[in-house]
């Protein structure tokens, strides 16, 4: 490990081709790479067409994370950031430097909260880190009514969102609470995200929201029932449900239908 700065020892280039960018040389020793990582070692020694090469082109990897795993397969102290943690890991999992990638998720999953759970969830989700991702939904549901009150919940993506309300663990407050968020999240672009709405619709427990809820819903975001037809029929649904409620008489109904975790 002393030798890590020897140029003299350095064998192998690793050249980071980033778009827009001009390339970054980064030097490392072949023996190290190929005990630190089971790619590097199908390039470098394996049957891959890079072997006994000395320059290794990489256009799927930033330099300043790749740098960074350097840091680590060479024994020294990498600090982690909520700013570097997230290329890091996917660098690491990349390369298959599994402890890094996770030290990477353990640091994430400290640093997720109410506040930062959104933007965490869908950049792991685009990382493919799936570890963090299921731990921001897990932040998510049970502090639902929380974080549905951030500027930052309309930027959920529209899949992780159904994720979330189709769960039976999904902690709110009330039904109500659960169906306001939807519309909120719509009106954040309301073209792009309209065509979610039967999906998002299907999973709220109608049963569950007060009826002048419904009415001023009816009332108040007719484009709702223009975009989603079926919206009519599940508000219908609801009112018979409390109907038969109202006269202690739901049976069968109750059994099927049951409100959110609160």
């Amino acid at each position: 490990l002393k030798y890590r700065w020897d140029e003299e020892l350095k064998d192998c280039c690793l050249v980071v081709q980033e778009e827009g960018c001009e390339p970054t040389e980064l030097w490392a020793h072949r023996a190290v790479l190929v005990a630190a990582s089971r790619p590097f070692r199908a390039m470098l020694a394996g049957s891959h067409r890079e072997r006994g090469a000395n320059r290794l082109v990489l256009q799927e990897v930033s330099a300043a994370p790749l740098a960074e795993l350097l840091r680590f397969v060479y024994g020294q102290e990498v600090q982690l950031a909520a700013e570097n943690a997230l290329p890091l890991y996917r660098t690491a999992d990349l390369y298959e430097v599994l402890e890094l990638a996770t030290l990477c998720c353990a640091f994430l999953k400290r640093s997720a909260g109410v506040g930062n759970c959104v933007a965490l969830l869908a950049a792991s989700d685009t990382a493919h880190c799936k570890p963090v991702a299921l731990h921001c939904i897990d932040l998510l549901k049970r502090h639902f009514g929380q974080v549905a009150e951030r500027a930052s919940f309309v930027s959920l993506p529209g899949q992780l969102l159904l994720e979330v309300l189709e769960a039976d663990d999904l902690s709110a407050p009330s039904e109500e609470l659960v169906l306001s968020a939807v519309p909120s999240w719509l009106d954040a672009d309301p073209q792009g995200r309209l065509g979610m709405l039967p999906q998002l619709g299907a999973e709220i427990r109608w049963p569950f929201v007060p009826p002048a809820r419904l009415a001023r819903l009816e009332v108040e975001r007719s484009e709702l029932l223009d975009a989603f037809p079926g919206l009519a029929c599940l508000l219908r649904e609801a009112y018979r449900f409390q109907a038969l409620q109202a006269s202690n008489a739901t049976g069968e109904l109750r059994a099927l239908l049951s409100p959110r975790t609160t």
